[in-house]
């Protein structure tokens, strides 16, 4: 995006792109932005970003998360969330996951997506319009490592190679049922 200098990360939403400046700063561009979901010009310490539809989701250093924009659906309930080390903002939901290797979820859940209170062992997470994915780590790996549930690094990212499969829960997918 033309004016937008030391950019580290980007994220396209339904309406907007937000762009992670190398200062922790977030800039956010749209053309139609009266749910608010550009309203990141005071956040500071950022480390990961995540547009969704019509809300920006933003994870601090320190494990919290921020989130502003459309919250009709609860979308932007982050307030509580600590311990965060991976966000996903979907088009209803956003989705985080802790260092535990457990999923936190608010938002819409007419299709199960925040349906996460039972998910352990999980390194990686995505979300889409109606469902969450995620990565488990295999059982056999968590044996033999020394290395947390979540296996996840100091800096707060998902590993960069991670093990395990990727699957949708039951009636997540539209259109799919068990």
């Amino acid at each position: 995006i033309w004016g937008w200098n030391n950019i580290v990360a980007v994220d396209a939403g339904g309406l907007h792109t937000v762009g992670l400046k190398n200062d922790g700063k977030v800039v956010a561009v749209s053309s139609r932005k009266e749910a608010g979901q550009c309203n990141v010009s005071e956040w500071d310490d950022i480390v990961a970003i995540s547009a969704g539809y019509q809300h920006t989701v933003g994870l601090k250093q320190d494990g919290t998360v921020t989130a502003v924009g459309n919250n009709k659906d609860g979308r932007c309930n982050v307030e509580n969330w600590t311990d965060i080390v991976m966000i996903s903002a979907g088009s209803w939901h956003t989705v985080g996951l802790k260092s535990d290797g457990t999923v936190v979820a608010v938002g819409d859940n007419e299709h199960s997506q925040c349906a996460v209170k039972r998910w352990k062992n999980i390194v990686s997470i995505g979300a889409g319009a109606f469902h969450t994915a995620w990565r488990v780590r295999p059982a056999a790996a968590r044996r033999k490592s020394r290395l947390p549930p979540a296996a996840l690094s100091a800096h707060r990212t998902a590993p960069r190679r991670a093990l395990g499969s990727t699957a949708f829960p039951p009636g997540t997918w539209p259109g799919r049922t068990a």
